[in-house]
């Protein structure tokens, strides 16, 4: 539930976003991005209160933190991304992925500088960790107890390529067609970040590279 909630409302905000730009007018825009909030908060809610009522305590905790987790995403990039106060990147990281780690034992590491994101790349990479961290559940290393994760990133003169790796993870299948899953990354990476994103399957297990333009954050 918590993936379908996730690409339904990233597909309809970025259709949105297309539409605004193309053709509606800004009174439209504003109804229906008022809409669409109204709309994702009841679902959000719905799916929380579902949970709590179906699932054992623990569970619904675990599942009602990632759901917030979404949520706390979606507050980034509802708004004027010039409205929005720099985050650094690893508090950006580990607050999307804190609902993935209930646990300080969890295998999830951060490597990487100070890094200062800005306008739309605070909103856009939360969505890529959240999608990220929930493949990662179904078919990757998180769904392994010897599973672990390794989130890096390193500026350089075209801006910054930040890797997802997965270590010790059951085999991944990448013969077939992209997914939904795969499409989406790549729309947020392009759309959001103006860069590009590619998987790299290895023996140790599935690597993500996304790279993003120098314009979107601050070295310190």
């Amino acid at each position: 539930m918590v993936e379908v909630l996730d690409r339904v409302a990233s597909t309809t905000l970025s259709l949105l976003t297309e539409k605004t730009r193309a053709a509606l007018a800004q009174r439209d825009a504003e109804l229906a991005r008022d809409e669409l909030r109204h709309r994702l908060k009841n679902a959000y809610a719905s799916a929380i209160g579902v949970a709590s009522l179906t699932l054992p305590t623990e569970m619904a905790s675990e599942y009602a933190g990632r759901v917030r987790a979404l949520v706390s995403t979606y507050d980034a990039i509802d708004g004027p991304a010039s409205a929005l106060a720099p985050q650094q990147l690893g508090t950006c990281i580990a607050n999307a992925l804190s609902p993935y780690q209930p646990r300080p034992d969890v295998p999830i590491s951060l490597d990487g500088p100070i890094v200062a994101l800005k306008g739309d790349a605070i909103g856009a990479i939360g969505l890529l960790m959240n999608e990220f961290a929930t493949n990662s559940i179904k078919y990757g290393a998180l769904s392994s107890e010897a599973g672990r994760i390794a989130v890096s990133w390193r500026t350089n003169e075209a801006g910054m390529v930040m890797t997802w790796a997965e270590r010790d993870g059951p085999p991944v299948d990448v013969s077939g067609p992209p997914s939904e899953g795969s499409r989406l990354l790549r729309r947020i990476a392009e759309r959001y970040l103006r860069g590009r994103i590619d998987c790299r399957p290895a023996i140790e297990g599935m690597e993500w590279l996304v790279e993003m333009q120098t314009g979107f954050f601050t070295p310190h």
